[in-house]
């Protein structure tokens, strides 16, 4: 016989004050993140309020919660914008550009926010010098040099926002008393003017640890991991965006992602005439000496600025370049390009050369020596940046039966495809899953942003 249950009877949570405190304190949790879900679309003052309860309760809650992201999974909370903004740790208007009017800052109220961005970074940077190491100790400077590093107008795409973002990230995520460890500290300082080599045309220089990969050994690790997760693949030419169903036998997808690079401007049902190339050469040296990249970076990039770049890899090969040529289908390298890269380094980069090669030597010619390979290729690149959203849906016939098949754009990120990736995976995850998250037109910051939230650098191990 089936027991009855009573639809009016209140069901009791707990037995003893104590589970009745516990209970208490995760429905605090959980209206926490409800309110500051509604506060993300509807900004209010009250959110610093709310992520100074959070932190409170998070400690009282312990180990019964190991991460809010697993809290969330286990009540089934569709919350992704309290859960950036938790992770994030810092009110919105702290994390985003708050510049106002159509003429910006007059020049007195610029000047004294640069001076004062740059008292936070100086401070920030004494207290690592001064081996302060705790997360209560750290991320409240930190938290002030993102308030005034965001006062410009279009920080959001500032190339050192990622990383400042990253690390308030990591420190919110620590329990107070934790301390980053002295290989985290290192990762990123200010060089004096007086380390700068004066063949260097630089009037400041930055130290930091990043991540480097060499792109078969990481694409062959990829490939193995989503075959493993039981993909296919398939190398083929297509005329059609609906031609990749016909790839599944037995199965009609849902879902279409076009991540095509250039092959979006001339696939049809897709057909973006604002992709082009942007063509780039690159020199591989055989110089295992060299341990440490390097940048020299002149104007920026998106208005025609200059790069010169060192990239070592494992095996002892070296990268260095470079080239930006939009709209240049050129597939042969350049002698004159060849030429120019190595003047630019052998002037520039004095750790080009191997320590024992004499002053005399230290000529293009010896560099031309290393040399194993010239090699060039293109950046698929976009008019306005990445193009990241729902495009038309496609109608396929499997079996004599029509169907309507959702089609995803994730191209166009031009020379950041690498460090975009994840982030940009991730965003496509989730406008295909129907969560909340708004359509990326051109916002290389945002898949940036995105993908240190997902903390893609702790895969490191596995490339």
């Amino acid at each position: 016989m089936a027991p009855s249950f009573n639809l009016d009877e209140e069901v009791r949570l707990f037995t003893t004050n104590a589970s009745r405190e516990a209970y208490d304190e995760l429905a605090t949790l959980y209206s926490l993140i409800v309110c500051l879900d509604y506060l993300e679309r509807a900004y209010a003052p009250a959110c610093s309020r709310l992520l100074a309860q959070y932190k409170t309760i998070m400690k009282l809650v312990g180990e019964s919660v190991p991460s809010v992201e697993a809290f969330m999974a286990e009540y089934r909370m569709d919350c992704t914008a309290a859960l950036h903004r938790l992770n994030v740790g810092v009110p919105a208007t702290v994390e985003h550009s708050s510049e106002d009017g159509p003429g910006g800052m007059a020049a007195g109220e610029t000047a004294k926010w640069v001076a004062e961005t740059t008292q936070n970074f100086i401070t920030f940077m004494d207290a690592l010098k001064l081996k302060l190491r705790a997360k209560d100790q750290l991320h409240p400077l930190l938290t002030e040099l993102m308030s005034g590093y965001t006062r410009f107008k279009a920080s959001e795409q500032w190339e050192g926002r990622p990383k400042i973002l990253h690390w308030l990230i990591t420190l919110n995520q620590m329990r107070a008393s934790e301390e980053v460890s002295e290989d985290q500290a290192r990762q990123f300082k200010i060089l004096p003017p007086s380390s700068i080599p004066s063949s260097i045309p630089a009037t400041h220089a930055v130290e930091f640890t990043s991540l480097t990969m060499t792109p078969k050994i990481y694409l062959k690790n990829l490939l193995r991991e989503f075959e493993e997760r039981g993909g296919q693949w398939h190398r083929v030419h297509l005329h059609h965006v609906n031609q990749a169903v016909t790839f599944l036998p037995g199965v009609t997808p849902s879902k279409i992602i076009v991540c095509l690079g250039l092959g979006a401007a001339t696939l049809n049902g897709v057909l973006d005439p604002e992709v082009f190339p942007t063509q780039g050469q690159v020199l591989v040296l055989d110089a295992p000496w060299i341990k440490e990249g390097f940048t020299l970076q002149r104007g920026s990039l998106a208005t025609g600025g200059r790069a010169n770049f060192v990239i070592p890899r494992s095996n002892g090969e070296v990268i260095i370049g470079g080239t930006r040529a939009p709209h240049s289908w050129n597939v042969h390298p350049s002698p004159a390009i060849t030429d120019r890269i190595l003047s630019q380094m052998a002037t520039y980069n004095p750790y080009i050369f191997q320590p024992s090669t004499p002053p005399h030597e230290r000529t293009v010619d010896t560099l031309k020596k290393l040399i194993k390979r010239t090699v060039t290729g293109y950046r698929p690149t976009r008019v306005g940046g990445p193009r990241i959203e729902r495009i038309e849906d496609v109608s396929v016939e499997v079996e004599g039966v029509k169907k309507e098949v959702e089609v995803y754009a994730n191209y166009g990120h031009g020379g950041a495809g690498w460090q975009g990736s994840w982030g940009s995976a991730e965003i496509v995850r989730e406008l295909v899953g129907g969560e909340k998250r708004g359509v990326v037109k051109g916002d290389l910051a945002k898949c940036l942003e995105v993908g240190e939230a997902k903390r893609w650098n702790s895969r490191e191990s596995k490339l």
